[in-house]
C-alpha cells in the first residue's frame, strides 16, 4: 500500500471515530495471582479473566527436580500474540488445582474490534527503511502484535527489526509501528553489545597454555574448531556482517594464529570459552544458551573495540586502545546470554528491559567463571581492560561514573550497559548472601527470564518473575526480595503507592503490618496503582479508597503530627514531602481546598505528593523519589521478630520520622542505607 496522504487521512478518521465510539481507555490490564480449578487452563482462565475473545497458548515450560511443572501460556487475541500478556501455571505432581501468576490484557474489543492490520508486514517494513534510508538489509522481520502501551489504548503494532551495517559497525533498529496508522510508537537500536593446544590470554593476565595449564582446545580429528557444539570461525578483517561461519582450521596440533593487540591467539580463547559457557548452561539449566551450535567469531575488521551479538552468532573484535581482544570467559558468556534472552523473554534494549538484558548477561558471566573456577569476581571485563579495574563492578556499579545502582537514578534514555548496575547490583547482594552463590543467583534470574519476564517488563515485574523463579527451585524468596529492595526494585503492586501513603501523611516509613494491610486494600479497590488514580477515585466517591485515605488521616498519630491550623498543616506537608515551604500561590491553593472546597486533610496530603512528584527531573519529585526509596528500604530491612517489636510506639515513629527528614533532593539513596541500618539497629538496641 503506497503511503499516500489521502491513506494517511483516511485511517486517521477512522481510528479518531473508532476511539469517539468506544473510548480511549477501555483496555485494561490486570494482574492475575490465584488457583485454578481442575478443569481446562486454557478455556477457564480465558473465560475467568474476562479475555473475551483472547484465548491462552501453551508455551515454554520447565519441570523441576521436586515435581513442579510451571508452564507459561501466552495470551493471543484474535490469533494475533498479545505483548506481555501471559499467564505461568504452576502444578505440583499431578495435583487437580495449580497456582496461577501473570499478567493479561483484558477488554481488547472495546478499542480493537478487528485484529485484521490496515497494512501489511512488507508495507511496515518498506516504511520502517524509508525512514531509515537503509535498503541494503538482512534478517528482515515483521512480527504483529496486540499492544497497549502507557495509555492503556489497545493497538495493532508491528515490531520491525533488521540488520544493517553502518560502516565498522553493525546495527540492528527496532521499530514499534502502528500498524493501522503506521505511526512510529518506539524506536530502539537492539544490536547487543559489550564489549588441541595453543596460547591463551593476553599482556594484562599473563600467558597460559591450553592443553598443559588449562585443558586443551576441543577440536576435531583435523584440527578444525567444530567440536561438541562451538564452532569458532576466523574473519580474518572481514565486516561484522560478513556471513561466514566456516570452522578455522589449523595444522594439528597446536594453533598459534594470531597475535594481536597484546592477546596471544584469541580464537583460542573463543573457543574454549565459548565451551566453558555451554558447560555452565548444561550444568545448571540442562539448556543451551541458543540451538547448537554456538558460533564465535573473531578478528573482525578494523580491530573494533567491542563484542557483540546478532544474527544468531558472537563476534568478539581484537581491541584497539580500551581492551585487548574481548575473549574474557566473562565476555564470551557474556555474548552468548543475549542469545539466551532473545529466545526466551526477548527483552527489549531500551530502557528497564534493555537494562535486564544486558545485566543478565553480565551475570552469566560470573555464573561461567564460578562454573570453570570455583569462584567469581563480580567484575565484568577484568581480563580485557587496559587500565582500571573492569569494564564495570557489580558490587559497585556506580564506581565507573556512569552506572546507576538504584531506581532513583533510571533514566529511559540512559545507555543499557548503565542501566544494569540495578539488576547487577541485586546479583551480587543475592549472589553473597549466607546459603547463596553465583549459581543459585544465575539460576533464578535465568528461569525467570524463561518463564516470566517479556519483552517490556519493568524492573519490579522482573522481581517478581525472580521471586517466583527462587519460590519453585525451594531457595529462599525473602533473600530475592531484600536484595531488590536495596536497589529500589519491589515486587507486587501498590507497595510504592502504600508507602507513600505512610510518608505523606505521617511523615515516616510504614511498619509492616500497616503496608500489608494499606497494599491489600488498594488490592481490593482495584484503583490502578498510580498516585493520579488513587486520588481520582477518592474525587469520583470511591468509598474504599476515602476510606483509606481519610482513615489515616484521622488517625491519632496524624492529629497529634498536625495539631494547628490548615496554614501550619499545609507547612507541614511541604517540609515533610520536599523540605521546603510552599510558595504563596501554592499555599493559598491548598488553603481554599481545605476551607472553601470542603477537602479532607488526607486528600489535600495525597493530592500535594501527587503534584510534587509528578515531575521526578525536578527537586521537588527527587526529594519524594528518595525518601520513598528510603522508606521501602527500611520496611523491608524490618524482618526479624525484635526489629517488628522495636518499630512501634511514639518514640519509634519519631525517630524514624527524624531519619526520613534527612532524605533530599541530592540524597545518595544507596549511601543512606547505612543511616536507615543504623536507625533500626538504634531502635532494636532501645537507644
Amino acid at each position: 500500500m503506497e503511503f499516500t496522504l489521502q491513506t494517511w487521512l483516511k485511517y486517521s478518521a477512522g481510528a479518531a471515530a473508532l476511539l469517539a465510539c468506544c473510548g480511549a481507555q477501555a483496555a485494561q490490564r490486570v494482574e492475575v495471582n490465584t488457583a485454578s480449578g481442575s478443569g481446562p487452563l486454557r478455556a477457564g482462565l480465558a473465560a475467568k479473566a474476562d479475555l473475551g475473545e483472547s484465548e491462552l497458548k501453551a508455551g515454554r515450560s520447565l519441570d523441576y527436580p521436586n515435581g513442579l511443572r510451571v508452564q507459561r501460556h501466552e495470551q493471543y487475541y484474535q490469533g494475533v500474540p498479545v505483548l506481555d500478556g501471559f499467564v505461568v501455571e504452576h502444578r505440583q505432581g499431578d495435583a487437580k488445582t495449580a497456582t496461577l501468576r501473570g499478567s493479561v490484557l483484558q477488554r481488547i474489543a472495546q478499542d480493537l474490534p478487528s485484529a485484521r492490520p490496515v497494512f501489511s508486514a512488507a508495507d511496515i517494513l518498506l516504511q520502517a527503511k524509508t525512514q531509515l534510508q537503509r535498503f541494503q538489509t538482512t534478517h528482515d522481520a515483521a512480527t504483529l502484535y496486540v499492544h497497549a502501551g502507557r495509555d492503556n489504548v489497545a493497538r495493532l503494532v508491528y515490531l520491525v527489526s533488521f540488520y544493517v551495517q553502518d560502516g565498522q559497525q553493525l546495527r540492528y533498529p527496532h521499530l514499534l509501528i502502528d500498524a493501522n496508522l503506521g505511526r512510529v510508537l518506539q524506536q530502539w537500536d537492539g544490536h547487543m553489545t559489550a564489549a588441541a593446544s595453543g596460547p591463551g590470554g593476553n599482556t594484562r593476565t599473563g600467558q597460559y597454555e591450553y592443553g598443559t595449564q588449562r585443558p586443551a582446545l576441543d577440536v576435531s580429528a583435523n584440527c578444525s574448531m567444530d567440536s561438541n557444539g562451538i564452532v569458532t570461525v576466523n574473519l580474518d578483517g572481514a565486516l561484522t556482517n560478513n556471513p561466514l561461519k566456516t570452522p578455522y582450521q589449523f595444522a594439528c596440533p597446536r594453533n598459534t594464529f594470531k597475535a594481536v593487540n597484546g592477546g596471544y591467539a584469541p580464537l583460542n580463547d573463543i573457543h574454549a570459552h565459548a565451551g566453558a559457557t555451554l558447560r555452565m548452561y548444561m550444568a545448571y539449566l540442562n539448556t543451551p544458551p541458543v540451538p547448537l551450535p554456538l558460533v564465535g567469531r573473531g578478528h573482525p575488521g578494523n580491530y573494533l573495540d567491542n563484542a557483540s551479538w546478532g544474527a544468531g552468532v558472537a563476534t568478539f573484535g581484537d581491541g584497539v586502545s580500551q581492551f585487548y581482544p574481548l575473549v574474557a570467559l566473562d565476555v564470551v558468556a557474556h555474548e552468548f546470554s543475549h542469545g539466551y534472552t532473545e529466545r526466551n523473554s526477548g527483552l527489549n534494549y531500551f530502557g528497564m528491559p534493555g537494562g535486564m538484558n544486558e545485566a543478565f548477561s553480565d551475570m552469566a558471566g560470573e555464573a561461567a567463571e564460578y562454573h570453570a573456577r570455583g569462584s567469581n569476581d563480580f567484575l565484568v571485563g577484568a581480563e580485557i581492560v587496559k587500565s582500571g579495574a573492569a569494564l564495570r563492578q557489580m558490587s559497585n556499579p556506580s564506581a565507573d561514573g556512569q552506572s546507576i545502582e538504584h531506581t532513583v537514578y533510571h533514566n529511559d534514555f540512559t545507555n543499557v550497559h548503565h542501566l544494569s548496575g540495578i539488576y547487577n547490583k541485586a546479583f551480587y547482594r543475592l549472589a553473597t548472601r549466607a546459603g547463596w552463590n553465583a549459581r543459585k543467583a544465575f539460576e533464578v534470574m535465568a528461569d525467570a527470564n524463561r518463564l516470566y519476564w517479556t519483552k517490556f517488563s519493568s524492573y519490579n515485574e522482573g522481581a517478581c518473575g525472580v521471586e517466583n523463579a527462587a519460590r519453585n527451585r525451594g531457595y529462599v524468596v525473602a533473600d530475592v526480595t531484600a536484595a531488590f529492595n536495596a536497589v529500589g526494585v519491589n515486587c507486587g503492586a501498590y507497595r510504592s503507592v502504600a508507602q507513600q501513603l505512610y510518608l505523606a501523611q505521617l511523615g515516616r516509613p510504614a511498619d509492616v503490618g500497616g503496608l500489608n494491610n494499606f497494599i491489600g486494600r488498594l488490592q481490593a479497590s482495584a484503583v490502578p496503582d498510580y498516585l493520579y488514580n488513587i486520588e481520582q477515585a477518592y474525587r469520583s466517591g470511591n468509598q474504599q479508597i476515602r476510606d483509606l485515605v481519610d482513615g489515616l488521616g484521622n488517625s491519632a498519630e496524624a492529629r497529634a503530627l498536625y495539631p494547628g491550623d490548615n496554614t501550619s498543616f499545609v507547612h507541614a506537608i511541604f517540609n515533610t514531602l520536599a523540605n521546603r515551604a510552599p510558595t504563596s500561590t501554592e499555599l493559598a491553593n491548598w488553603l481554599d481546598q481545605l476551607n472553601n472546597k470542603g477537602a479532607s486533610r488526607g486528600l489535600v496530603a495525597l493530592a500535594v505528593l501527587d503534584v510534587l512528584s509528578a515531575d521526578n527531573a525536578s527537586a521537588d519529585g527527587k526529594a519524594v523519589a528518595r525518601k520513598t526509596a528510603t522508606a521501602l528500604y527500611f520496611t523491608a530491612a524490618i524482618d526479624t521478630s525484635a526489629e517488628l517489636a522495636a518499630y512501634s510506639g511514639t518514640r519509634a515513629a519519631a525517630k524514624a520520622r527524624a531519619m526520613l527528614s534527612q532524605v533530599g533532593s541530592n540524597t545518595d539513596v544507596v549511601a543512606f542505607q547505612n543511616t536507615a541500618d543504623q536507625t533500626l539497629a538504634d531502635l532494636v538496641a532501645g537507644r
